[in-house]
């Protein structure tokens, strides 16, 4: 290194020279900012006038411009602009006035073109073809502090190549988590960057689509139909009714009126004001009962109308009206809930949520494979089945380097979604006294964004609530107590406080309230530590 160059720019910073007029080089002393300001003179320069040259050097915050008269500047940097050596940037000159000059960068494009000849080159030093699409891999290497020497460049290379529909930034972070590189994960990356990674979600969109595809089948072959309906519904367990639990009917009058005529009628034009006639037959007259029940479980209901659709002979076009009528979607919805959504009272069974998990996974792999098996794998309830398969697969792949789960909940008035992350490293296991800390967030029609912040130490709970409103706040400042009191019985005890979401200002000047969770940036990447990059240029002769 040359200590004695940099011993001599700091000497020329502290006691700069006298004006002794222009020379062919000189070196003079600059501040570049957000508006360029330079300390010192820099002869034969007007406002307004573009000013070029290469950087020839960068020590620290320190950055040497050789003009294109042979006038070498050095600027310190003041705002993170991203020079390299034999950059060749571009200025504009503000104001001269003599003592003091200012400089703005010409403008962010150029600035751009120049960083991207720097990234070309290091792609062409690779053997890697210069596109846009790799320009975006070293960019999105360099974001995330990953290596970028020829080896490693080749190697991400070669990957994002192999999925042509993803971005750079998707395989560098399939990459960096260890997570495998395949479609299904770079699909489940993508809905979990942007936010569109809910089970709740996914699950309440499946009735539509079951709907779609059974009504789509009937109009092909009626048969064929009614056993894909039997098989879907055997393979998600939608007619099995789990013992001990209780149930409510989810059909309201008008809805059970309606099945049970269409249940009854023959003919393809129905009346749907009709009432039907009641059969003398034990099993039609069990249906009836079952459906007219307030207390009857909607997968049992299901199950006695699959068995006697199976045994009635429907045209084509009735039975399209049945798969398409809104009380055999309740129907679907309902159990489709109890079995695709998480019940926190659950949560007194040991492994609860790695046992729920997993019935989940078998259940939409089962109903996958019966898709396949008919030709439907690319229906919308074939994809609908994937993507939550897939996502349950993503969450066990993070599950090696964090601890989270994704929780969609079913509470008796409304379902929730809800994330679950604790603190606690993978890799420790927490030791009697040593304090555990914890993330849940819940999105609730009623209550609103509620993230509540958990540390446990031993018995000890204390838990900061965090809600969007005033009127929320009071209501749980009112019902607080009922929680402690349910915990002090378990043995807990319990120390709450509760504040608002911080506002804060857009771009647009409009105030807003903290913006939503974001997996990555508030869970994936909660401790990851910004590195400093500090770049060092060596003098050959030293």
């Amino acid at each position: 290194m040359d200590i004695q160059k940099i011993y001599n720019t700091v000497q020329s910073l502290k006691n700069p020279k006298p004006d002794t007029g222009a020379t062919n080089t000189q070196n003079q002393t600059a501040a570049v900012g957000k508006e360029g300001v330079q300390q010192g003179k820099l002869f034969g320069v007007m406002p307004g006038q573009i000013v070029a040259g290469n950087i020839t050097d960068i020590r620290g915050s320190l950055v040497e411009i050789m003009l294109s008269n042979n006038q070498s500047v050095t600027a310190r940097l003041t705002e993170n602009f991203e020079y390299v050596i034999g950059q060749r940037a571009m200025f504009t000159v503000k104001s001269n006035d003599g003592k003091q000059i200012v400089l703005v960068p010409k403008d962010r494009t150029s600035m751009e073109q120049a960083g991207n000849l720097v990234l070309a080159k290091i792609l062409g030093e690779a053997g890697i073809e210069v596109n846009e699409r790799n320009l975006e891999l070293i960019k999105s290497m360099m974001k995330e502090q990953i290596p970028i020497d020829a080896q490693t460049v080749q190697k991400y290379a070669k990957e994002l190549a192999l999925f042509p529909k993803a971005d750079a930034d998707t395989i560098v972070g399939l990459e960096k988590y260890q997570i495998p590189l395949n479609e299904e994960m770079v699909t489940q990356y993508g809905n979990y960057k942007n936010n569109e990674y809910q089970i709740l979600e996914q699950t309440s969109a499946m009735p539509d689509t079951m709907v779609e595809l059974f009504s789509e089948m009937a109009g092909e072959d009626t048969e064929d139909a009614i056993m894909l309906w039997g098989d879907v519904m055997d393979a998600l367990e939608l007619t099995t009714v789990e013992k001990g639990k209780e149930f409510s009917n989810p059909l309201s009058e008008e809805q059970k009126q309606e099945l049970l005529i269409l249940l009854g009628e023959e003919s393809e034009e129905l009346e749907w004001t009709d009432t039907i006639e009641r059969t003398e037959d034990p099993k039609q007259q069990e249906l009836l009962q079952l459906i007219e029940a307030e207390d009857s479980a909607p997968e049992e209901i299901l199950k006695k109308i699959q068995t006697m659709v199976a045994q009635k002979s429907m045209s084509k076009e009735h039975l399209g009206r049945f798969f398409q009528n809104d009380g055999f979607r309740t129907l679907l919805r309902s159990a489709l809930e109890d079995k695709m959504l998480f019940d926190p009272r659950m949560l007194e069974e040991e492994r609860a949520i790695s046992n729920f998990y997993q019935k989940l996974m078998e259940r939409t792999e089962k109903a996958q494979k019966i898709m396949e098996e008919y030709g439907k794998g690319e229906s919308s309830f074939a994809k609908a089945t994937s993507e939550i398969n897939g996502n349950v697969k993503f969450m066990g792949a993070m599950n090696e380097m964090l601890n989270y789960v994704q929780l969609p909940l079913k509470f008796t008035e409304e379902n929730a979604h809800g994330d679950l992350y604790v603190y606690t490293k993978k890799n420790l296991l927490r030791k009697k006294g040593e304090e555990l800390t914890a993330l849940l967030h819940l999105e609730l029609d009623s209550l609103g964004k509620l993230d509540v912040f958990i540390r446990m130490t031993d018995l000890k709970v204390n838990t900061d609530f965090t809600l969007e409103s005033e009127e929320m706040l009071d209501f749980i400042g009112e019902h607080i107590e009922e929680l402690n009191e349910r915990l002090a019985r378990k043995g807990y005890q319990m120390n709450s406080t509760m504040q608002l979401k911080k506002e804060t200002k857009e771009a647009t000047g409009k105030t807003q309230k903290e913006t939503n969770m974001d997996f990555f940036r508030d869970i994936v990447n909660r401790d990851k530590k910004t590195m400093k990059l500090t770049r060092f240029s060596f003098d050959v002769r030293a």
